[in-house]
């Protein structure tokens, strides 16, 4: 019964590793030329359509509406280290794309919410872990337009990687970091 697959296509490195990597379940290098492509209809031999090749320099983490016409991700316009990862939005086929952040710092894992808003992680300045060596991942909530923007969590390390539940709560993983009562380097924990 599904009709169509959203996904992250990432390239692999020159050498052949992937173009992803992960540590500690955290992107460590966010993946160049990374491409939000569909697969319609959901079988091998269906169709795959990149959405944002020559749009964007990467774009990674979809998220469907609840409705299944839109696609919200987090992407980067330019391959500088100074350029941000926003939100932006769009039909299902590529059209009507929509900024929904900018200007705030790194954006991404976004994902819509039940009543309309949309959540992500976000490295606002002014937010430093609690050794000062990097800015740190925040929840925060706006509306679709960008405007009330809302940081609802407040770690001295990252929460990131959300999901809405069935029941429509909030589960991100939370950087636990001076969590020695579990282990001596700190756990992610499961919040939400």
């Amino acid at each position: 019964g599904i009709k169509g697959l959203v996904f992250c296509k990432v390239p692999n490195l020159a050498d052949g590793r992937s173009g992803l990597h992960y540590e500690q379940f955290r992107i460590v290098r966010r993946p160049y030329k990374a491409a939000i492509c569909t697969l319609i209809p959901a079988c091998p031999e269906g169709k795959v359509t990149d959405l944002t090749t020559g749009k964007f320099t990467a774009a990674m983490h979809p998220d469907l509406s609840y409705d299944g016409k839109r696609i919200i991700f987090a992407a980067r316009t330019a391959n500088k280290p100074t350029d941000e990862w926003n939100i932006y939005d769009m039909n299902l086929d590529g059209t009507d794309l929509r900024q929904i952040t900018r200007g705030i710092g790194d954006c991404l894992d976004p994902c819509y919410l039940p009543d309309g808003k949309i959540l992500f992680s976000c490295n606002k300045p002014g937010f430093r872990d609690e050794y000062d060596r990097d800015k740190a991942m925040l929840l925060h909530t706006c509306k679709p337009d960008g405007s009330e923007l809302q940081q609802i969590t407040f770690n001295l390390s990252s929460d990131m990687a959300s999901i809405v539940m069935n029941d429509g709560r909030i589960l991100f993983t939370s950087w636990q970091h001076h969590a020695e009562h579990v282990a001596t380097n700190g756990i992610f924990a499961f919040c939400t």
